[in-house]
């Protein structure tokens, strides 16, 4: 919060220095105006009215007018002797669509200039905002002031070439200072746009590229650096982006608060939008030249009242959000009560019924609104990012945790199935096989009468028997470790490997170190079981191996598997295919323990290693 902070108080230091700069103060400057409500008012004919003395008098240098349907003719009568190329004639508004500037010379009123919103901006004398013209020697100059069908806000005065170049120096200082502020928070969001892809962002950069126009148009900067060359929008440019940051801030408002779910209430936003579009899309069609009748004027007033109703729709929407507990619409409610205040005075000036002075406010005070309302808008966004970001973690590891429990609990499914299978093994088909092989025992035992053919073939089928039996009792005590729970975890593996070995076509070494903690024997050493009962049938299946190491070590903080064969190895695919198939079962255990495999191809022969760390929960 530090930025803003000091670039608020740098702002609070331009106002105080942003106050009116003084006028020339002396008796020997008289103005007067003349009101042209035909528009087909002369020079000459103005210049006849002043010197019949109908032209009235004015001392206050300011007149709000509002909307008008007039021209007006300002005169200036200089008395006393002027330094050359010292002073200048200011006439504002900075929106004015065209100054005639006339010095009467042999009493006959002379063109010296043309400038204002109709024209190039290079026309203007002086590269400013504001409207200059300079005043060489003592007499009566006229200046033709056209903004009909327009609202006219007129102030006035002479000054120094030095005041003048110090008031614009403090203007461009206050709006580099804004714009600079606004591109730091466009590279902010175009940074959560990134890293998010989040089409909030996108809107809330549309908004504030938008307001930074509107504001650029409504100071005149934006004629100055930005379209100086296309005087048809000039007189457009505020209405037009006024109407688009209205339109970009619907939407946006909707994205910010989390959206707005009554059907009534969408459908006034959407027919606002349609309205706003609608407005945007006749100012541009509209006259920017003297081709101007009742009718504009009337439909200007169509902006200031839809701004209005949207405001007033805005708040509204915010007020039940936030009642509702909506934290991002308070954020976004306090942006708007910034702006609410300056939007209803600058609705108040232009239309006239509020005479106030030029100052500081009346030209900067909408951008300054807009400028805090997109610092409290983003101070929002980081705030909804933080929260978002908090939640997703929080929600990442709801999953995780789900994720675990659902492994857990597919494990124990399989552990039980296994057992279950095992079980049956051991006790219906191992008892039923032995069962057969006693009665082929028996009956060879008491003389079978039979040929000697038929003998052996009895005899062939009792070894057979005999042979299924210890198969099936070697599956199931592989498949559920009878002896894990009876002999313990060593023992148990140990007459796996003695198994194996008993092919005699690959010799297997074991080293066990560790596992005697009974704690352990339901939660980690089943698991590790199966585990190097799996390695060890992948390598009797797959390796082609002689000779096999496999060791086991329970350490304090965790156990390692290790298992290592003299046989073909592993290219890249098979290992990837094997990790498909066989390897599941174990990679989906090491997964569960959070634990970590590799694959070393020794070439010749494949090293398997497992770490599994002892869990804290």
């Amino acid at each position: 919060m530090r930025f803003p902070l000091l670039t608020l108080l740098y702002i609070l230091v331009l106002l105080a220095s942003c106050s009116n700069t003084r006028n020339a103060e002396s008796s020997s400057f008289s103005f007067s105006i003349i009101e042209d409500a035909t528009l087909s008012m002369t020079a000459d004919s103005a210049y006849n009215i002043y010197q019949s003395g109908n032209a009235e008098t004015v001392t206050n240098q300011y007149m709000n007018i509002g909307f008008t349907r007039s021209a007006y003719w300002l005169i200036l009568s200089v008395t006393e002797t002027i330094n050359e190329d010292s002073l200048v004639l200011q006439v504002g508004d900075q929106h004015i669509n065209q100054l005639d500037f006339y010095q009467v010379q042999n009493e006959k009123p002379q063109l010296q200039y043309q400038s204002g919103d109709y024209f190039p901006f290079d026309q203007r004398p002086l590269p400013a905002v504001g409207f200059y013209f300079p005043i060489n020697r003592s007499g009566t100059y006229l200046v033709r002031v056209d903004k009909h069908h327009e609202s006219l806000q007129l102030y006035f005065g002479v000054k120094t070439i030095l005041n003048v170049l110090d008031q614009e120096k403090t203007d461009t200082a206050f709006m580099a200072l804004c714009s600079g502020m606004i591109l730091l928070l466009l590279i902010f969001g175009l940074y959560l746009l990134i890293i998010s892809w989040d089409v909030l962002y996108l809107n809330y950069l549309l908004y504030v590229f938008s307001a930074w126009l509107f504001v650029m148009a409504q100071t005149g900067f934006g004629f100055q650096y930005l379209w100086p060359g296309d005087p048809w929008f000039a007189s457009k440019a505020r209405p037009v982006f006024s109407m688009l940051t209205i339109v970009l801030s619907i939407r946006f408002m909707e994205l910010f608060i989390g959206g707005i779910r009554n059907k009534g209430a969408r459908r006034a936003l959407d027919y606002s939008t349609v309205v706003a579009l609608l407005i945007t899309l006749i100012v541009l069609l509209g006259p920017y030249s003297s081709n101007k009748s009742d009718w504009w004027m009337y439909f200007q007033f169509c902006g200031p009242i839809f701004t209005i109703l949207y405001i007033s729709l805005a708040i509204y929407f915010l007020i039940r959000k936030s009642l509702r507990g909506n934290k991002l619409a308070i954020f976004y409610l306090v942006a708007l009560a910034t702006i609410i205040v300056m939007v209803l005075f600058q609705l108040v000036y232009y239309t006239g019924t509020w005479n106030l002075t030029q100052s500081f406010y009346s030209r900067f005070g909408i951008t300054t609104a807009i400028v805090v309302e997109i610092v409290i808008i983003t101070a929002g966004m980081a705030y909804r990012f933080n929260t978002y970001r908090l939640d997703k973690e929080r929600l990442m590891v709801q999953m995780h945790k789900q994720q675990q429990e659902n492994t857990r609990i597919l494990l124990e499914v399989q552990e039980a199935e296994r057992d279950q299978i095992a079980n049956q093994l051991h006790d219906i088909a191992g008892s039923l096989l032995s069962a057969a092989r006693l009665n082929l025992s028996a009956v060879r035992e008491v003389g079978y009468a039979g040929s000697e053919e038929e003998k052996t073939k009895l005899l062939k089928a009792e070894e057979a028997v005999s042979i299924v039996s210890d198969t099936v009792r070697n599956l199931s005590h592989a498949l559920s470790p009878i002896m894990l729970q009876k002999a313990g975890f060593k023992a148990a593996l140990e007459k796996v490997i003695s198994i194996v070995n008993a092919s005699g076509k690959i010799s297997i070494e074991l080293v066990v170190v560790g596992f005697d903690n009974p704690i352990f024997l339901s939660t980690y050493y089943a698991s590790i079981y199966s585990m190097v009962y799996e390695l060890l049938n992948n390598i009797v299946k797959h390796s082609r191996a002689a000779n096999a190491l496999v060791q086991v070590i329970e350490h304090e903080d965790g156990f390692t598997i290790t298992t290592e064969d003299d046989g073909i190895g592993m290219s890249a695919e098979q290992m990837q295919q094997l990790q498909k198939q066989g390897m599941a079962g174990i990679i989906s255990r090491v997964k569960f323990y959070n634990g970590e495999i590799a694959f070393d191809d020794n070439n010749p022969g494949l090293m398997t290693t497992i770490e599994i760390p002892l869990r804290n929960d």
